[in-house]
């Protein structure tokens, strides 16, 4: 439901759109105008976004820069959306991760092995209705 809501929002906004995968994880593909961004889309209907520490990265790689990660907020009664620029996220996981571990002796205090990562809204308040993040030059 999510990315079909963050699709129909970028063609309402002129993009084309198409799905497709990308490491084995749904993405949209948005081209406009010879722009092109790979879209990865998160959604939420109550508490966190969830995603793994394997999405974290500590200097996001050049190929992130024009790739973009929309999460959809479906608490509320009309959906929302955080155009976040995917190097940005990367590197947020990434640190949030390490101050977890950091608090808890360098291992996670449950589940040793698990890769799972809670993303709070505060997180990424900032990137709410970012859509001009579309047209940028990154």
């Amino acid at each position: 439901m999510g990315r079909d809501l963050a699709a129909a929002e970028l063609v309402d906004r002129g993009w084309k759109v198409r799905d497709t995968q990308v490491d084995q994880r749904p993405t949209l593909l948005a081209e406009r105008g010879g722009r092109k961004r790979r879209v990865r889309v998160s959604t939420r209907r109550s508490g966190t976004w969830q995603t793994s520490t394997k999405n974290a990265d500590q200097r996001a790689p050049v190929e992130l820069e024009d790739r973009l990660w929309i999460f959809v907020d479906l608490v509320g009664g009309e959906p929302s959306f955080y155009v976040v620029p995917e190097g940005w996220m990367a590197e947020d996981i990434y640190r949030h991760h390490q101050q977890y571990l950091d608090r808890h002796g360098g291992e996670r205090k449950f589940s040793p092995g698990s890769t799972h990562h809670a993303i709070a809204e505060v997180r990424i308040a900032e990137w709410r209705d970012r859509w001009d993040l579309l047209h940028s030059e990154r």
